[in-house]
């Protein structure tokens, strides 16, 4: 069990679904997932989850060396960010300059954002059984939406579907070591269960950009993030779909220690974060 964790999240995961959805791929209903940030800094675009009112959960990479970093705030279509805010701080993870294997960042906004339905958290994992090999999660993102096509990023929100696999599974269906991404960085890699065409296209956890959230519903109805999008494996056969996660219990520890600063999300409204007038 993970703990002290809740006392930030008293109303964290909870998504619009007043609609039925469709998976494998397709474009998800405008916030549906209120914690989906889009991440700009400098010329590139990353995705990020909002984590507390003050803080986003993203990729080492996306944020290392770059400045003018901003996080897009109610976020449907990428090209039009409901509020761009500007970040204060930006904090990496210490191993990531060591390793690529602690691909996970932090950024704090100027100000805490206001919750409401088109904005909200997502929860932090507080049971290591929400990431076991066979249950499902969802990636979500602005992504590519074929394979090595860098100009098929989608205008849209989508999700896809996919299942936590057993690292043993990979190595024996692929042939590749996984020895230091799984026990040094504890990744998690899925597959494509949800539609059997975007599995043989080997899309696998293509559809998040670089930085955007892998989560999975708890018993409580709640959403909580299990992985954070790192990179994709190379791989001998396309066709199985495996993506690479930076697990996110591994780093949670991390996480508390560094978002002890932020406003709770229980706490009132007062403050609203300020809006950047130029998209970055």
């Amino acid at each position: 069990m993970i703990t002290n964790i809740e006392v930030f999240y008293t109303d964290c995961g909870r998504a619009n679904e007043m609609t039925s959805k469709i998976v494998g791929g397709a474009v998800v209903n405008a916030h549906k997932y209120p914690w989906m940030v889009t991440v700009h800094a400098d010329n590139g675009l990353c995705g990020g989850a909002l984590i507390t009112r003050q803080y986003v959960l993203t990729a080492a990479h996306c944020v290392t060396n770059k400045r003018n970093i901003g996080v897009g705030i109610a976020v449907h279509d990428r090209n039009r960010p409901g509020q761009i805010i500007p970040a204060s701080v930006v904090k990496i993870h210490p191993e990531y300059r060591e390793t690529e294997h602690y691909d996970i960042a932090l950024i704090k906004l100027q100000g805490a954002v206001i919750i409401s339905e088109r904005v909200r958290t997502l929860c932090l994992p507080h049971n290591l059984n929400l990431e076991q090999a066979g249950k499902h999660a969802i990636a979500a993102g602005w992504g590519m939406t074929q394979p090595g096509n860098p100009n098929s990023d989608s205008k849209f929100l989508k999700e896809v579907n996919l299942k936590i696999l057993n690292a043993e599974r990979i190595i024996t269906a692929q042939g590749v070591n996984l020895t230091g991404a799984c026990m040094a960085t504890g990744s998690l890699f899925l597959e494509v269960v949800s539609d059997s065409h975007v599995n043989r296209e080997g899309r696998g956890g293509l559809m998040g950009d670089s930085g955007s959230p892998l989560f999975t519903r708890y018993a409580d109805g709640k959403y909580h993030v299990i992985g954070v999008t790192a990179t994709t494996l190379k791989r001998p056969r396309p066709c199985m779909g495996v993506s690479n996660y930076a697990r996110v219990s591994v780093h949670t520890q991390w996480i508390m220690n560094n978002i002890m600063d932020s406003v709770p999300c229980e706490m009132a409204n007062d403050e609203m974060a300020p809006v950047a007038t130029n998209h970055l």
